[in-house]
């Protein structure tokens, strides 16, 4: 029997890691809060063996503590959990303790008993469930013992509860989105305190004026533990195809707006751009122009950069064998390309230039009798050193920059110097060697002493 007495002392370590919403009160006296007012948290006292309540309203998915708060207190001090107050409903354990707690009906409201020293009271469905408490002791401030133990003790108590209303339910603000010119259902987020309700057990949606830009509005018809209806608003914006946008001479921009109503068109700079009733927008001179579409009181707006007709490159540095593509940004039709010099490098008909040989060659693109340039400047390859000084054994790894091909290499002294086909070269004996590189009809050179 003494063992039935400790349990309450080493019970309610679990329960805190089940609970979510706990609402804790250190208040003493016969009950804390008058009977049949909603509370959160629960503020009720049991004092000496007399239940200081007959009723307890409260909300569908409420949970909280029954536990004497010297057993509270014994169990928690000592934590990280930061338990300052005190269980919900508090019962006097120097004069008594619980040995179990029943409900009537346990999908009002469920008990939890985790062994751990407390009791979990859930609130489930709306209803009325009767809560049985019994208990072993003496009553009436004389101190149990184990010659004097009085079984089948209990007291009684109703919980009331009732479903949610929509005022205790909290809805996260619903962000714009854009326009589809389909019917759109926005992203809903409803809380109760810890819990986040879901659609289809605890709420129906309604939507209305849900696809046109601008105000739309959504229902939300609250069930299951909660009642009520909420009404939210949300923002439908029209969007525009681009915000910036690069523009050459001799080209348009056709920028697009998704939305439902008239769009007005306006440029802010007509002197650099200008932009018709269709979103077209037409280049007249270098510079920046904003462009704005006003619509369902939205207006939005595209910053177009207008630039000369030129290529992607007016000066180029290729080696000997190396290729660069051209393209030429301003106006539509055929381009027409030249080299100054097809034997130093050469063009082809879609800009392609190809390098041949050292040297400096113009090559010149023409759209509809409008001419750009760009300066094409040819090297030779070179190698990474022309000089080189090894110990025998000892390696150095020779690179021919900007070889896009083969490269042949050669050592005039093998026994002195010796290299590969990937211009490793090392040193075999003392003495003078040349390595010889040759790519694309040209020879590189590398003197190599060896010591």
């Amino acid at each position: 029997m003494k063992k039935i007495l400790q349990r309450a002392a080493a019970v309610f370590a679990a329960a805190i890691l089940f609970v979510s919403s706990f609402a804790v009160s250190g208040q003493s006296g016969l009950f804390a809060k008058a009977i049949g007012e909603y509370l959160d948290p629960f503020d009720y006292l049991f004092d000496d063996n007399i239940i200081g309540v007959t009723d307890i309203d409260a909300y569908s998915y409420d949970s909280f503590v029954l536990d004497s708060l010297e057993n509270y207190y014994d169990y928690y001090k000592n934590d990280d959990l930061n338990h300052n107050d005190g269980p919900d409903i508090e019962f006097d354990d120097s004069v008594y303790s619980i040995v179990a707690v029943e409900s009537s009906d346990p999908s009002v409201v469920e008990v939890d008993d985790y062994e751990t020293g407390g009791y979990i009271l859930k609130a489930g469905e709306p209803g009325t469930a009767e809560i049985t408490v019994y208990h072993y002791g003496e009553v009436y401030n004389q101190k149990p013992s184990d010659d004097r133990i009085y079984l089948g003790n209990y007291d009684t108590f109703r919980i009331n509860i009732d479903r949610v209303p929509e005022t205790e339910v909290s809805v996260a603000k619903i962000p714009d989105v854009n326009y589809t010119g389909k019917y759109i259902k926005p992203a809903l987020k409803l809380t109760y305190k810890n819990m986040t309700l879901k659609e289809g057990r605890d709420y129906t949606v309604f939507l209305e004026g849900n696809r046109e830009v601008g105000t739309a509005s959504v229902e939300i018809l609250l069930s299951g533990g909660f009642s009520g209806r909420i009404y939210e608003e949300f923002k439908i914006r029209p969007t525009i195809n681009k915000t910036s946008a690069v523009l050459y001479y001799g080209n348009t921009l056709n920028l697009k707006v998704n939305a439902s109503e008239k769009i007005t068109w306006r440029s802010k700079n007509k002197s650099v751009a200008k932009v018709s009733s269709k979103g077209i927008v037409t280049p007249v001179s270098a510079g920046k122009a904003v462009i704005t579409a006003t619509t369902g009181g939205y207006t939005l707006s595209c910053t177009v950069t207008v630039k000369k007709r030129q290529l992607n490159a007016a000066k180029k540095t290729l080696y000997v064998g190396r290729k660069f593509d051209l393209d030429y940004y301003g106006g539509t039709g055929t381009v027409t390309w030249k080299s100054s010099n097809s034997k130093t490098a050469k063009v082809n008909k879609n800009g392609l230039v190809t390098a041949l040989k050292k040297g400096k060659v113009t090559i010149t693109a023409t759209r509809n009798k409008r001419a750009v340039t760009c300066t094409v400047n040819v090297i030779n390859q070179k190698l990474s050193s022309t000089k080189l000084t090894l110990k025998k054994g000892k390696t150095f790894d020779l690179d021919l920059n900007g070889a896009v091909s083969k490269v042949t290499w050669k050592s005039s002294k093998p026994k002195v110097a010796s290299v590969n086909k990937n211009g490793l070269v090392k040193g075999i004996k003392k003495g003078q060697a040349v390595i010889t590189a040759k790519h694309a009809g040209v020879t590189y050179k590398c003197t190599v002493t060896v010591k």
